[in-house]
């Protein structure tokens, strides 16, 4: 019976049906199923095709069915089936190398590129001596592809044949694969002549630019890529600049300011109206190519192209080394366009005229900045700030930013407030004075955050005891971030405070400081704290500062503890994996739901699946489908014939469809490793 031959099961549509059909036809004896197999290669559903295919590589064909396979190619109506058969032969693996090159002569063309082609995917030394050979086909579609395949599998050992083919050749198909194959084995060094003798060949162009792009090592390879700077096709361009700029990486440094002057030199023609114009163009690798070289140029007519790349995240650490190559002159540019660029470019302008070296212009533009409408650019300005405020006196500018309306603006305000201390500290001092007398919380919390930086211990002290939680909140965090003298003293006394925020703020900060023995034992009493986000904290702080001395509290944590505290339990044990702590979770696994499960089985199974693997019926079998995908993913560590087995049996049970295709690429996956 065929594969379409069938009673549709109910609910399946016709091409479910037959694909499982032949789904059910892994592990039957292969001479008894042959012929259904071979009729799905040929199916008209590429779902039913690919089961076939995974059905055939399980089972491991041998002499008679490899024979039989190759000879399916001929069949010239049915691509699928044609493809499908290439791809159980490619999935075998070196066995059918010797039977696919007894074809290598075969009387079938078609045939004979086929066979090519899946010794190209195959590789292996005697299938590089196959592939060699077909450089040789009257046809040139094998000859072709022969040459493909080498450039996919081949070494620089069948370099020299590909030349000599070249310098033979004037077929324009055959020569292109083989400039791309010599592109992909070739090693940079200098340009054999038959590269240099087709380089003016219209039809060949971007061809060889591509391939000197990556065997060029010398002058004359830079040479041709930068004549074909002034090709009128945009292609042939593109692919002149990415070699050009692939070239220079194998030059020596005279070489590269020799065709760094040779390309400025082209440049005063025109062309470099075109290289501008092609930053407009949206290709990551045009543009990267691009900014290599206007790196190397330095040339200051290039910054307008430059600058709006600041904004553009894929190129701006690029596009800033390029412009800050240019030096004063960029900055000069980038002034000139700061106040009609557009917000995003603005702000992207306020980080780099102050990373270039600037002057005076730099501190007008930057206050401007801060005074801007755009709450982007008043955020990136006060961020730049802190590198030019001692020479400036923006201070004050900074500083009036505390109250805009835009809390990432006051955010980036604050922080560099505090990175402009030195220089600054009356202002500074003067300025948090007032702001903890203020009523306004939000003002304290940042008096806070400016004691701290200036080391105003008592200061800060008066505010750990404010009659505002957050206040006292941004207290202890700043304590934490400037580590403080008395940062111990400040942070226990916060750990009794009435806030559990405040109390997890100090937990957190004790994990930072210097003074180990007094923040441990600190620590140690706010893990019998009633929160459990206090005792999580601490734990992890505990364990940043004690590490496996840490592991009694542990495990003392985690027998009383809740699921908060448990999962701080599991985080610290990821990072120490003592295997008392690990024997520790796996006991009474079964006890454990939700997300302490899963951490657990995750713990397990990246530490110690041994203790795992008596849990692992019950895991997979568990009434929550995410401990079910858990456990599938920890099956990879078991051996390869159980897990199948056990996951077999867990697909035929399971209703999840996420769970179920989980399952299904792992045994995916362990047939085709099992071929």
């Amino acid at each position: 019976m065929g594969v379409s031959e069938v009673n549709m099961p109910a609910g399946d549509t016709i091409e479910e049906a037959r694909r499982k059909i032949v789904s059910a036809l892994k592990g039957k004896p292969l001479p008894e199923c042959l012929d259904r197999l071979f009729a799905a290669l040929g199916d008209e559903s590429w779902r039913v095709r690919k089961e076939a295919v995974e059905v055939l590589l399980a089972a491991r064909p041998g002499q008679d069915e490899i024979n039989q396979l190759i000879q399916l190619m001929r069949d010239e109506d049915n691509a699928g089936l044609r493809n499908s058969t290439a791809e159980v032969l490619a999935g075998l693996g070196q066995q059918v190398v010797p039977f696919l090159l007894a074809y290598r002569e075969d009387p079938d063309h078609d045939l004979r590129k086929l066979v090519v082609d899946t010794l190209g995917v195959v590789g292996g030394d005697a299938a590089i001596q196959g592939l060699t050979a077909s450089l040789h086909d009257a046809d040139m579609n094998v000859a072709a592809a022969a040459a493909e395949g080498l450039g996919a599998v081949g070494t620089s050992e069948v370099v020299p044949e590909l030349l000599r083919i070249l310098e033979l050749e004037s077929n324009d198909f055959l020569n292109f694969n083989i400039l791309a194959a010599l592109a992909t084995i070739g090693v940079p060094g200098a340009l054999p002549p038959v590269i240099k003798k087709l380089a003016g060949h219209d039809m060949l162009q971007r061809a060889v630019l591509d391939c000197i792009g990556q065997i060029g090592g010398d002058l004359d390879a830079a040479g041709i890529a930068i004549n074909a700077l002034e090709s009128p096709m945009p292609s042939a361009f593109r692919s002149a600049v990415i070699s050009l700029e692939r070239v220079l990486r194998n030059l020596n440094e005279p070489s590269q300011r020799q065709v760094i002057e040779g390309l400025k030199k082209l440049l005063d023609k025109g062309v470099f109206d075109t290289c501008l114009s092609a930053m407009n163009y949206d290709d990551n690798k045009l543009n990267r190519a691009l900014l290599v070289l206007f790196d190397r140029l330095a040339d200051p007519r290039t910054a307008p192209a430059l600058i709006p790349l600041l904004a553009d995240e894929r190129f701006s650490s690029e596009a800033e080394h390029a412009l800050c190559a240019i030096g004063p002159a960029a900055v000069t540019v980038a002034l000139e366009l700061f106040s009609t660029a557009e917000d995003r470019i603005k702000a992207a302008i306020c980080g780099f005229i102050t990373i270039a070296p600037s002057d005076e212009r730099t501190d007008v533009a930057i206050a401007a900045g801060m005074k801007d409408q755009s709450p982007q650019v008043r955020r990136a300005a006060a961020a730049a700030a802190v590198r030019i405020c001692r020479r400036s006196n923006l201070t004050m500018d900074i500083a009036e930013l505390l109250n805009d309306r835009d809390a990432s603006v006051r955010e980036a305000a604050l922080y560099s407030l505090t990175q402009c201390v030195s220089g600054s500290e009356a202002m500074i001092s003067e300025l948090a004075e007032k702001l903890s007398s203020s009523d306004d919380p939000a003002h304290r919390r940042d008096a806070a955050t400016l004691f701290a930086s200036l080391n105003a211990e008592e200061r800060i002290a008066a505010l750990l005891k404010d009659e505002d939680a957050s206040v006292r909140e941004a207290a202890v965090k700043a304590v934490g971030s400037f580590n403080l003298q008395e940062s111990c003293t400040y942070l226990a006394m916060a750990l009794v405070d009435e806030d559990a925020d405040v109390r997890i703020a100090a937990a957190e900060a004790l994990g930072t400081t210097v003074n180990n023995c007094a923040a441990i034992r600190s620590l140690r009493l706010a893990l019998r704290d009633q929160d459990s986000w206090v005792q999580a904290s601490a734990i992890k702080s505990l364990a940043r500062l004690a590490s496996e001395q840490v592991m009694e509290d542990v495990q003392e944590l985690w027998q009383r503890g809740d699921e908060v505290a448990q999962l701080a339990c599991l985080e610290v044990l990821g990072r120490i994996a003592t295997p008392e702590g690990l024997r520790m979770v796996a006991d009474n696994l079964g006890m454990r739901s939700g997300e302490v499960l899963r951490g657990s089985i995750q713990l397990l199974s990246r530490h110690d699946f041994s203790l795992l693997e008596p849990w692992f019926s019950h895991i997979i079998s568990h009434r929550s489908w995410d401990i079910r995908l858990e456990a599938v993913r920890a099956a990879g560590k078991m051996p390869q014939a159980e897990r199948t087995a056990i996951l077999e049996a867990a697909l035929e049970r399971e209703e999840h469809d996420l769970v179920k295709r989980e399952i299904q690429l792992v045994l995916v996956h362990d047939a085709h490793a099992s071929c």
